[in-house]
């Protein structure tokens, strides 16, 4: 019975609702991810962790210059 290649396609309903809920949602965050420009963070090399720390952003390659750094949150600016 564990070889039954039909096994996949035995899921109860909930199981379709989950699936099917998770799809909607990975399609419609692509979809309303493109044509948006990177967040601040996301055009620095360092990761977000060094930046909350540091303070400091090496512009990543295909950005320029950026004009303010992102400051972690419960910082004093």
């Amino acid at each position: 019975m564990a070889d039954d290649p039909k096994k996949f396609f035995n899921l109860s309903g909930m199981s379709w609702v989950l699936y099917a809920l998770l799809a909607v949602m990975l399609i419609t965050g692509l979809v309303m991810s493109q044509g948006r420009d990177a967040p601040e963070w996301a055009k620095c090399k360092e990761s977000l962790l060094q930046q909350m720390f540091s303070d400091t952003c090496t512009p990543a390659e295909g950005f320029g210059v950026i004009k303010t750094i992102p400051a972690s949150p419960g910082q004093d600016i």
